[in-house]
């Protein structure tokens, strides 16, 4: 007799544990359902420590949903704006908890509620986003904030995944873990934008493993991975291997984006391998024949490499595909820029190269009349070469005055040229240092005391 009285206390207990399990279960998705993401977390988190839950597909599936919209509840919110229209909050936030409408300087206003965010945003009359508020007070409900809850959703339904036998939420597990790659894949974005590359690397990494467990490569995130070591690798060698890796993959998998071609040759580049970056570029000018951003990579690590004519012979091909292209332009005018430098050549050559680039740097204005970089370099052609001839013109012997005279009016021509450049430089970058100082040379020489006062005071002030 007392053994079987011991038996069906055992069993009345177990019984009343397995009922407080499904009242859990059952409490934690109703209260999802109703986006009361707060209780349903309180009893997601309170069924799973029943001994039950360790063979229940079902409750683990409820778990991952519910820590899935938290996570994607704080990544939501920070998505609207003012400005936003009705429809766009909706596909967003989805159907609000409850409407108002009220009726403001005669125009009618909507104001929405969605307590799972504790916020409340006013649609006005034209039907977009006046504002956004908080809710406080008994409308407020504590939206649970929990950091790690993408990680949390990821092991609820790969649980889910494993106790489910009769494989009755297959699909829908696969669905909801792609789903969560895509979060991943979002968070690392995020890290990625504020230049935190060691944050963003393990988020990226989460979305290549998802895709890989499903036998599917994910382009964008192992392309996001080579990006932040690139990055890494500008800065510090150590990560150039790792990100020449990252990017071979990529080519070996034929991603079709042509910045993973020109990535991994400036990569090579910068190791000191030449002939692989000439040989990356080849292949991604198979696939992409006649393209302005090989070529113009390809000259520059000819330029690098002070292989100049080559340089040239490359984008005057780039020219021909796209003569309106101004950084093919503005690429050609920095070339016969370094050209017109190298004291190695002859003298005539050198004058060519000269002129050459004053024409790259034309061309480029002409087609954007606002390019900085070209307007500061055709500046700086005019400028430097006038202090040239004015340099010579003081080492002249001091009889030969007439030579003098014509030499200084020559530099001081080669000045004038300069300006109208150099001053539209100014115009566009008020602050910029290199360009004022320029100015102030100028106008000096020119005894321009007037613009010489302005410059310096903006000069003082920076």
């Amino acid at each position: 007799m007392k053994k079987n009285l011991i038996l069906f206390a055992l069993i009345m207990l177990v019984s009343a544990a397995f009922a407080q399990f499904k009242k859990d279960q059952t409490t934690a998705y109703n209260a999802w359902m109703k986006k009361d993401l707060a209780k349903a977390k309180e009893a997601i988190d309170k069924a799973i420590t029943y001994p039950e839950a360790a063979t229940d597909a079902k409750v683990w599936f409820t778990r991952g949903n519910i820590y899935l919209d938290i996570q994607q509840l704080a990544a939501n919110k920070g998505k609207i704006n003012v400005g936003m229209t009705k429809i766009e909050v909706y596909g967003i936030l989805g159907e609000p908890n409850s409407v108002s409408k009220t009726t403001t300087n005669g125009g009618q206003n909507e104001l929405l509620f969605y307590t799972d965010i504790n916020s409340t945003i006013n649609i006005n009359e034209n039907g977009k986003v006046d504002y956004i508020n908080e809710m406080s007070g008994e409308e407020a409900v504590k939206s649970p904030m929990v950091p790690n809850a993408l990680d949390i959703a990821f092991e609820a339904f790969s649980k889910a995944g494993e106790l489910d036998t009769k494989e009755k939420y297959k699909s829908d597990v696969a669905a909801k873990i792609k789903v969560i790659g895509g979060e991943y894949f979002n968070e690392g974005i995020t890290f990625f934008q504020q230049n935190n590359f060691d944050g963003a690397i393990p988020y990226f990494d989460k979305a290549i493993n998802i895709a890989k467990n499903n036998h599917v490569i994910d382009t964008l995130a192992n392309y996001g991975s080579a990006l932040c070591f690139e990055k890494k690798a500008a800065s510090d060698k150590a990560f150039l291997d790792k990100a020449i890796e990252k990017y071979q993959f990529l080519v070996d998998v034929k991603m079709k984006e042509i910045s993973i071609y020109t990535s991994l040759a400036n990569l090579y580049k910068d190791k000191g391998d030449i002939d692989k970056a000439t040989a990356i570029l080849d292949q991604g000018k198979v696939l992409y024949p006649g393209n302005s951003d090989l070529i113009i990579t390809e000259a520059n690590i000819y330029i690098s490499t002070n292989n100049h004519a080559k340089a040239v012979s490359s984008l005057m091909i780039a020219k021909e595909k796209e003569p309106k292209n101004v950084s093919v332009l503005y690429a050609i005018g920095v070339t016969y820029d370094l050209l017109k430098n190298d004291s190695k050549l002859p003298d005539d050559e050198r004058l060519k190269y000269f002129n050459a680039a004053i024409d790259g740097y034309k061309e480029t204005i002409a087609v954007d009349p606002n390019y900085f970089d070209a307007l500061f370099n055709l500046g700086a052609i005019y400028y430097n070469k006038g202090g040239d001839v004015i340099n010579e013109a003081n080492q002249l012997p001091i009889n030969e005055t007439a030579k003098y005279d014509k030499m200084l009016a020559d530099g001081n021509n080669y000045l004038n040229m300069a300006l109208p450049y150099l001053e539209k430089c100014q115009e566009l970058q008020p602050k910029d240092k290199a360009t004022l100082v320029s100015l102030k040379e100028i106008y000096t020489r020119l005894n321009q005391k007037e613009k010489l006062m302005g410059v310096n005071d903006k000069l003082n002030s920076l």
